[in-house]
């Protein structure tokens, strides 16, 4: 968005929003029978990127500039065997949910932010694709007023799950694992050259999300005693960065007051677990942060 202003008196109000909220899911439901001689992969993924921008210059005797951005990826991604189902594969079973991370590698998928720089550079990072919001305000005025309040939030909640009552048998090893990106990240600036001047900026980058991974049913043969997989992994993982940046510059030739409020928060949930109800029976475990190593059960892997 941008915006131009001049005058007398001269007001400039500028706004952007970007919500990017989509629900993705992937599933085999309830009481389905799957037998397959390979291997059984249920998979969801979610790509997304969101970058909001505001140029508001204002030129005149008495002038204000006001402007918002708000930057918000949240998807709601479902990765499930429901109950009831039965899974029966030669090879092995996967269910995995990802966000922004590349499906082969599970590398962090990036892209390039073009902003303007302290010294007024043109500066192209290299950042994780999430949300990022900019804002830019120069003013100039015998009277000068700006209020830039910029704001991107990262909040993916991820549930790779094997329902209760659902029952998994595999020829090779069984995995169940979520893996997740929260990047958020905000920059804002004003300048002001006036006889006086009132400026403030309040930046708030917020990388949150839930991320998990469980298995409430259970991974055995139809008699429930021998083992169903060679091993059995639940995993959780999560990359969570903000980072929040204000700058306030004001030559002037009277008095001049500014603020500037630059909040960064990560605030991830992270869970990977196997339900009380479950039974997990495997030949051998790898271990995880978690996990059991050595008794054939289960390994969960949660960082």
């Amino acid at each position: 968005v941008y915006g131009i202003s001049g005058g007398a008196a001269a007001f400039n109000f500028n706004f952007a929003f970007i919500d990017v909220d989509p629900q993705v899911k992937a599933g085999v439901g309830t009481n389905s029978n799957i037998t397959a001689t390979g291997n059984v992969t249920i998979q969801s993924a979610t790509n997304h990127d969101a970058d909001g921008r505001v140029l508001a210059v204002s030129v005149g005797g008495a002038i204000f500039g006001a402007s918002f951005v708000d930057v918000k990826v949240r998807p709601e991604v479902d990765t499930y065997v429901a109950s009831g189902a039965v899974i029966d594969a030669g090879g092995t079973i996967t269910l995995r949910s990802l966000h922004n991370r590349d499906a082969l590698t599970f590398n962090p998928l990036t892209t390039t932010w073009t902003h303007l720089t302290d010294g007024g550079a043109v500066a192209n990072d290299t950042v994780n694709r999430g949300a990022r919001a900019y804002g830019e305000a120069p003013s100039i005025g015998i009277f000068a007023g700006t209020l830039n309040i910029i704001n991107a939030t990262s909040n993916a909640n991820i549930d790779t799950r094997v329902e209760s009552g659902a029952r998994l048998r595999s020829g090779s090893s069984v995995t169940v694992e979520s893996r997740t990106v929260n990047d958020a990240r905000v920059r804002a600036q004003a300048e002001s050259l006036a006889f006086a001047s009132l400026g403030g900026i309040s930046t708030t980058a917020a990388s949150q999300g839930t991320t998990k991974a469980h298995i409430d049913g259970s991974v055995k043969n139809a008699s429930g005693t021998a083992a169903a997989a060679t091993n059995v992994t639940v995993r959780a993982l999560t990359l969570g960065q903000a980072g929040a940046e204000g700058r306030t510059t004001n030559a002037r030739l009277g008095s001049d007051a500014s603020d500037t409020v630059a909040k960064a928060r990560v605030t991830p949930t992270l869970e990977a677990s196997s339900g009380a109800g479950s039974t997990p029976r495997a030949s051998c475990a790898s271990s995880g942060r978690d996990g059991s190593a050595g008794d054939g059960r289960v390994c969960r892997d949660a960082g």
